[in-house]
């Protein structure tokens, strides 16, 4: 017996969607909605093994109205592992204000695809779950300038140094030190 079925959803409903989220049983999903530019998102979760997959997904959607993003992405990968958002942050948000990124325990950096510029200026709140955080990616967090929120968890604090990142990071509500988790 099939549980699952294909639906073709009109533009006209496509189009007075806000909030959609989509888990790693229906990563397949992923890429048909991709197809649907029409959608005009303010809330969007994708929890997936592969992050590559989520950003061509991001790559296509509309993500002019997008306000609040969260990514999961537990890639079935080796611990430790460098998680690349370079590609990620290449991208182009209008209105993003809140970003979640939860790798568990895998690193999160840039490499060398990262372009440098900030891409999501009204940025607000970043909350990053994940083994630890290279210097590349902690150096473009402190350029966010509307940044007033950022919560770090992470399991390895040996590269991080708090009085560089709160210097950088006036906006930043509360002491640097609890902000880090």
């Amino acid at each position: 017996m099939d549980y699952y079925t294909s639906v073709m959803l009109s533009d006209q409903i496509l189009g007075s969607l806000r909030y959609l989220s989509l888990g790693k049983k229906n990563c397949e999903l992923l890429l048909l909605f991709s197809r649907c530019y029409v959608a005009r998102l303010e809330y969007f979760v994708i929890n997936t093994w592969d992050l590559e997959l989520a950003v061509n997904v991001l790559k296509e959607i509309n993500r002019n109205e997008l306000k609040h993003l969260v990514l999961i992405c537990y890639e079935m990968i080796s611990i430790h592992e460098i998680c690349d958002v370079s590609d990620l942050f290449n991208l182009e948000f209008a209105a993003l204000e809140v970003l979640e990124i939860g790798a568990g325990y895998r690193d999160l950096g840039l490499n060398s695809r990262f372009t440098s510029g900030i891409q999501m200026k009204k940025l607000e709140t970043l909350r990053i779950n994940c083994w630890c955080v290279d210097k590349e990616l902690m150096q473009m967090i402190t350029k966010f300038e509307m940044l007033k929120h950022l919560e770090i968890f992470m399991c390895d604090y040996a590269d991080i140094s708090y009085e560089l990142v709160w210097k950088q990071l006036p906006n930043l509500k509360g002491p640097i030190e609890k902000l880090f988790v």
